[in-house]
């Protein structure tokens, strides 16, 4: 799936899996901060 240019919000998750939430009962996901974002750009 290609990557959009532009700002994009960052998040982060303690397991990648797809049903991760499902079934690991440790499972996190959050914000890096409530402002924070990083650009993609093509070169």
């Amino acid at each position: 799936m290609p990557v959009l240019e532009g700002a994009c919000n960052l998040t982060y998750v303690s397991n990648g899996s797809v049903s991760a939430i499902s079934y690991d009962a440790n499972y996190i996901q959050s914000g890096i901060s409530s402002s924070s974002t990083f650009t993609v750009s093509s070169f």
